[in-house]
Parts: structure tokens; C-alpha cells; sequence
């Protein structure tokens, strides 16, 4: 998954797994301005957390492929208290299924992209790993020149040469 991040530091956001009905985090994901490349599966995860969607709605994360709303379902897990017959009361979890819509959206590679679209966003990538990874997959010559003039700039520190 392509994401791009229209904040103007770093952000970075808890990989969590809540398909046990407990959320355990099983990783961070850190995200420099412009375009980061996130695991499909992490992504999975990730998109359905709150804070996630409202960065997406506020534009300040825009993912890059096909966007639709979805509902998913959640476990959410609740104590409730019983009482028995003696007046003992006793706490118990339990686990309620809990329908949420989010913006999900259906990844698109840069190399089955249009060529112009992949120039513009590999112009505004930071990430070396995320170039690096794209000159690895990327078959156009005219993209991949691209991507090593985006690595370059990035390796003189943004500074255009002179």
C-alpha cells in the first residue's frame, strides 16, 4: 500500500491486531512526509483505527489506490457483572460483535500505475527505502530514471545541484 503522509514530521502509528478481541500491538509503522510504502497486512490492521480514519478524513493521510466505505465488524470486549443466587456478585468477560464504517481503500502498485502519475509521486517521496524498494520492482526505464534522480536529491539533503 502507497501512502502519503501531508504531515510535516515524522508520524507514527501502532500496528494493532484486535481479531482475538483484545487489540495487542504487533508493530509501528513510521511514515516520513510524502510517500511511504506500508505492508498490505499491516495496513489491514491499521486502517481500521480511529485515529487513522480521521487522519484520512482530514486529508492529512491520503492512501493511494481505489477508496470505498466499508463496514467491518469488531470484537469489543465488556466486563459484566453477575450476581448468583447466594447475592455474590461476579465479574465476567464478554465479547460483543460491533459494526464500524471506515474509508478502505484497494492498493495499487507504483509500476501499474500511469507513467505520470508514478513521476509525480515518486517526486514527492523522501523514503529511501520506499525508492529503493520501487527501483527494485519498477520496470519503465523513464520511472526508474526518476527514481534514482528522487535518491539522489534525497541523498544531497533535498538540495537541488548546482
Amino acid at each position: 500500500m502507497i501512502v502519503n503522509w501531508k504531515g510535516d514530521g515524522l508520524k507514527v502509528i501502532s500496528v494493532i491486531d484486535a481479531s482475538s478481541g483484545k487489540k495487542v500491538i504487533t508493530g509501528t509503522v513510521t511514515l516520513l512526509p510524502g510517500h511511504n510504502i506500508v505492508k498490505d497486512t499491516d495496513w489491514e490492521n491499521m486502517e481500521k483505527q480511529d485515529s487513522l480514519q480521521l487522519s484520512i478524513k482530514s486529508g492529512r493521510l491520503v492512501p493511494i489506490g481505489k477508496q470505498a466505505e466499508k463496514v467491518i465488524k469488531e470484537n469489543v470486549v465488556k466486563i459484566v457483572e453477575e450476581e448468583d443466587e447466594d447475592g455474590n456478585i461476579s465479574k465476567k468477560k464478554k465479547i460483543e460483535k460491533k459494526e464500524k464504517k471506515i474509508t478502505a481503500t484497494e492498493p495499487i502498485l507504483l509500476k501499474d500505475m500511469k507513467a505520470e502519475e508514478a513521476r509525480q509521486i515518486v517526486k514527492d517521496t523522501y523514503n529511501l527505502e520506499t525508492l529503493e524498494a520501487w527501483r527494485k520492482d519498477e520496470g519503465r526505464d523513464e520511472i526508474r530514471a526518476e527514481i534514482a534522480n528522487q535518491i539522489d536529491f534525497v541523498n544531497r539533503g533535498g538540495k537541488d545541484e548546482e
